[in-house]
């Protein structure tokens, strides 16, 4: 099997969107689905179980919400990289002491110890070996569980429940009132309106100075709010609340 190959073909269906696309030969979910169902021998029993649920899964792949698709893409992402971790882990021969040795003996090589890298030293390849990254390779293929693009603008009237996206518009109203059923809480309201529609935001923040439901962060003089909010019904238009 060529785990390269495949996390290729994952890299980029999920930069076109998860959209099912057609090969040369097949489309990514037959070839994804008849890939997995060749496991190799080597393969332990749990990995080869993951295996065979991926298989069922990509199926159905056509079938799916984008969600959907983009956690059974993460998922397989996540096999490929535990497969490759444990082939190099098992083919590497122990590391040598000396870190200056070790420096000398494998120069440039995929499978030197993250620990003997120039910057990295023991302390801190201690910590990546607690998430399972032990050589270069590991590194390099450590795969991230999921892309967001905030740069993508969405209009409000087009956000799809479920998918993260970067909304530009003007506040229209702004309100911050302490809660009458609870004096601890306080009570942030903002709408904001954009050519399609308009969003109500909520944020609610306690007198311990957590906040729960709406949550933002400050960065670069940039205000990013993370929020839930219900799809509007057809007959309401944009309108969100």
């Amino acid at each position: 099997m060529d785990i390269h190959r495949l996390q290729q073909a994952l890299t980029v269906e999920a930069e076109r969107g998860f959209a099912n696309l057609q090969g040369k030969q097949e489309r990514f979910a037959n070839f994804l689905g008849r890939s997995l169902q060749a496991v190799p021998p080597t393969w332990d029993e749990r990995d080869r179980r993951r295996a065979e649920t991926l298989v069922q899964q990509y199926a159905q792949y056509e079938s799916l919400e984008l969600t959907a698709r983009q956690g059974l893409v993460a998922n397989t992402r996540r096999l490929l990289y535990d497969v490759r971790r444990q082939e190099i882990v098992s083919d590497s021969s122990p590391p040598p002491q000396p870190a200056i040795a070790a420096k000398a003996t494998h120069p440039g090589k995929l499978d030197t110890p993250l620990q003997y890298l120039e910057g990295v030293g023991p302390r801190l390849g201690e910590k990546l070996t607690r998430l399972g990254l032990h050589t270069v390779q590991d590194l390099l293929e450590y795969f991230p569980r999921d892309h967001v693009d905030y740069s993508r603008r969405v209009p409000i009237a087009e956000l799809v429940d479920g998918q993260t996206a970067t909304v530009v518009a003007s506040i229209q109203r702004f309100t911050c009132f302490t809660s009458p059923k609870n004096q601890n809480l306080t009570i942030v309201e903002i709408l904001l309106r954009d050519r399609t529609g308009s969003l109500k935001l909520n944020r609610f923040s306690r007198a311990n100075g957590t906040a729960t439901g709406v949550g933002k962060s400050k960065k670069r003089n940039c205000i990013r709010w993370v929020l839930w909010w219900r799809r509007p019904a057809p007959s309401s238009g944009a309108n969100l609340d």
